[in-house]
């Protein structure tokens, strides 16, 4: 690592292969080796020096280092280029909620790599724009399983179970959201709004007073604070017009 920090590659060559020549099964030699190969551009022997010290299963931390040494030997992957056009442009779409046409670009994408976490998310917001809960909620589980402390999936899936009836996993969902970020009046908006519908109130208006404290002008709060004391004189109106 000396030699290699000064620029010294040859030099550095000459005491890896000196040292495997004693050590052979080293994988932290092969990398180093590997990486002195990389910067002279012997891609071809710093690939046989990488995938060498990957077969002899290190530790996690150099695994790690040698996937990301693989990659750099790699040109750029077509597949995972497209996919990331494709969700940059289906992700605008959801923005500008426009889910009709961003649905069937988030789903391309997602074809081309379907471990995006991202990719699911933006997918179960415009299926939400569109009210389609049981996809939306498909969705999101698809994004939690990549992410599973993902607050906005926490939070999105909430809606999306509580839209579904399922009102006791939409409260676990909007419990875990706002513990992942207390300090976020809209996670604690959302908790206050399945607590309403799972009929605590009392738990609903304390989230609700915390929520303020947090975004006094929120319009979407005060919305929640009106419903909530409609509902505390039994009244069953819910869904006025522009509630959402």
């Amino acid at each position: 690592v000396w030699l290699q920090d000064r620029g010294k590659h040859p030099d550095a060559i000459e005491a890896c292969t000196r040292a495997l020549a004693i050590r052979p099964k080293q994988a932290l030699l092969l990398n180093n080796r590997g990486i002195s190969r990389l910067a002279l551009q012997d891609f071809t022997g710093a690939r046989e020096d990488f995938e060498a010290a990957m077969a002899l299963n290190p530790d996690p931390e150099l695994r790690t280092f040698l996937a990301a040494n693989l990659a750099r030997l790699d040109p750029p992957d077509t597949r995972t280029t497209e996919a990331h056009r494709l969700l940059e442009t289906g992700a605008q779409a959801v923005q500008d909620e426009q889910p009709r046409r961003g649905i069937p670009l988030l789903l391309e994408s997602l074809d081309l790599n379907p471990a995006c976490p991202e990719a699911w998310l933006f997918l179960a917001i415009a299926y939400r724009q569109e009210r389609l809960w049981e996809q939306a909620a498909d969705a999101l589980a698809r994004t939690l399983s990549l992410q599973s402390d993902n607050a906005d999936a926490l939070g999105e899936r909430a809606l999306a179970l509580l839209a579904l009836g399922r009102s006791e996993e939409a409260l676990d969902h909007a419990t875990m959201a706002s513990e992942l970020r207390p300090d976020d009046a809209a996670a604690r908006c959302n908790l206050a709004l399945v607590q309403m519908e799972c009929g605590r109130f009392e738990e609903a208006g304390d989230s609700l007073a915390t929520a303020c404290e947090q975004d006094p002008a929120d319009p979407i709060i005060s919305a929640c604070q009106r419903e909530l004391r409609r509902r505390r004189r039994k009244d069953p109106r819910w869904g006025q017009p522009g509630w959402s």
